[in-house]
Order: structure tokens, then C-alpha cells, then sequence
């Protein structure tokens, strides 16, 4: 990205990408139509994932687009999108092949489908995983999924994007990136390695934490 863009908008801060959008129009004093207003609360409905990850920048964020027209309850049922049959499936398998495996005092659980990682990895937090990890494979390509509770982030501070993700799409030759408690990897190479390579580098982040260091 950095060979082919001439300009980075970058605020770690931020909870969504219509955040840094919205700043953009205020610092150039610009008043956002009330569609404009309406698209980009849609927009940080989704990327806060209904506002669960949402800090109080958001929510100012949000209260300043309402100034503009923009209603929440709109984007919220906008997004109330029903599972589809395939990703119903792609969870139940998910659920179905689950190893589960407590490390230092968390339950982490890993498991692997062909489709639908990040769907599969929410759903496994939701049934009680501290740490989730989710692989695919498709013609050669390597996915991964990352999820985590807020409760394991607030604790320990390891940032799923920038202390597991990133460092994991270099050993599998791609990408990774994401946020706190929700990350993704895209690479190639085995998958089985792939996963046993994210819970050693989760397994030794969380004993440098134990030994009183953090990731802050």
C-alpha cells in the first residue's frame, strides 16, 4: 500500500473507517447532507459491530451525525440482516470441529471451516470462548479469522491486529491486520500450520504477559 498510495489517513484511535471520514468534514467545516449523515452512521453501526466496540469518540460521533439527520434505530434494523443458510451451516461445522484448549488461564478454541471464518469465530465467542480462531482454505490461499472477548483484551492488552495478526501474515508470506478483539490473516502454506503457528504466537504472548510485561 505504501508503493501505490500518495496519502495515509491513519487514527489507531478510531473505531470505524466513517469515523475519520466524519472528522474529515469537520475540520474542513463542511456540513454533511442528511443522506451523507444517514451512510455514515450505517457505516459505523457495522464496523462497531452495533456499537459493542464503540468508545466514547464513537458515541460522539454518532450524537454529532443525529445533529445532522442521521437515526441510529435505522441503520440498526438496516443491518438486521438474517443468516443466510450457507454461513448457518459454516457455524454449525464450525461448532462441530472445535478443539478447545486453555492456555494460561483462558480458553481459547480453534476450528476449521471452508467458508464464513469470521462469522464462525463471532459465533464460538458467543458460545463461551475467551479466544477464537478460525481457518480456511481455497485454492491454495490461506484465511484466518480472530476474535476475542472485550473482557480478555481489557485484561491482558494484547491487540489481536497488531500483536497476533500482523506478525502471523508474515510467517504464512501475506497480510494481517484488525482490530482489539477482531482481527484477520490472509497468507498461504498449510492451514494446520497455519493454526498451530497462531496459538504459539498467542501462547507466548500471554507468558511474557505473565512474567509482568504488557502490550500497551
Amino acid at each position: 500500500m505504501r508503493k501505490i498510495a500518495k496519502l495515509f489517513l491513519i487514527n489507531e484511535k478510531a473505531t470505524s473507517t466513517c469515523e475519520i471520514i466524519f472528522n474529515l468534514y469537520q475540520n474542513l467545516k463542511i456540513k454533511p447532507l442528511k443522506i451523507v449523515a444517514q451512510a455514515l452512521m450505517i457505516g459505523l453501526t457495522f464496523d462497531t459491530r452495533h456499537f459493542t466496540l464503540a468508545n466514547l469518540q464513537t458515541f460522539q460521533t454518532a450524537a454529532e451525525l443525529c445533529k445532522f439527520g442521521a437515526k441510529p434505530e435505522k441503520a440498526i434494523e438496516l443491518l438486521k440482516i438474517p443468516l443466510g443458510k450457507p454461513e448457518r451451516i459454516a457455524r454449525l461445522k464450525a461448532a462441530q470441529r472445535m478443539e478447545i484448549k486453555e492456555v494460561e488461564d483462558w480458553m481459547l478454541v480453534t476450528s476449521i471451516v471452508s467458508s464464513f471464518q469470521a462469522s464462525a469465530a463471532r459465533a464460538i465467542i458467543a458460545l463461551g470462548a475467551d479466544i477464537a480462531i478460525v481457518g480456511g482454505e481455497k485454492k491454495g490461499k490461506i484465511k484466518v479469522s480472530l476474535r476475542a472477548t472485550n473482557e480478555f483484551y481489557r485484561v491482558t492488552g494484547i491487540h489481536l491486529g497488531r500483536d497476533l495478526a500482523v506478525p502471523l501474515g508474515k510467517l504464512l508470506n501475506g497480510v494481517g491486520n484488525g482490530h482489539a478483539i477482531a482481527a484477520g490473516v490472509n497468507g498461504y502454506g498449510n492451514l494446520n500450520e497455519a493454526i498451530n503457528q497462531s496459538i504459539n504466537l498467542l501462547t507466548n504472548l500471554l507468558k511474557v504477559l505473565n512474567r509482568g510485561l504488557t502490550f500497551e
